[in-house]
């Protein structure tokens, strides 16, 4: 099933991300559900392909293809790089130049 999983994600351009998922001694490897809470205990990697419209080959995997690693507490990251970087960045004063008016003060609300 693995080794399944990891050919549709490198062949079918319809398949876009593939978990690999330690199971004790082995990794298997997930392209069609999210993994579950059990699975996200520990640590994952997603494989999530760039372009949609190409498949993935031995001589484009690096432009082709990003690798996500994940923990159980991929929410608090995201929060986290949200408010550090998105945050920091769009109420910084001089990257709102050019903002009109209903923008700026929609965002700060």
């Amino acid at each position: 099933a693995s080794s399944a999983a990891l050919t549709r994600f490198l062949d079918d351009t319809e398949c876009t991300v593939c978990y690999l998922i330690p199971t004790g001694e082995a990794v298997s490897a997930n392209s069609t559900d999210v993994p579950t809470p059990a699975q996200m205990r520990k640590k994952l990697i997603a494989l999530h392909r760039v372009n949609p419209d190409i498949a993935i080959t031995k001589d484009n995997i690096k432009e082709s293809c990003i690798l996500l690693e994940m923990t159980k507490n991929v929410m608090d990251q995201l929060n986290m790089y949200c408010q550090s970087i998105y945050l920091s960045t769009l109420t910084n004063p001089s990257n709102q130049t050019g903002w009109s008016d209903l923008v700026a003060k929609d965002f700060m609300d």
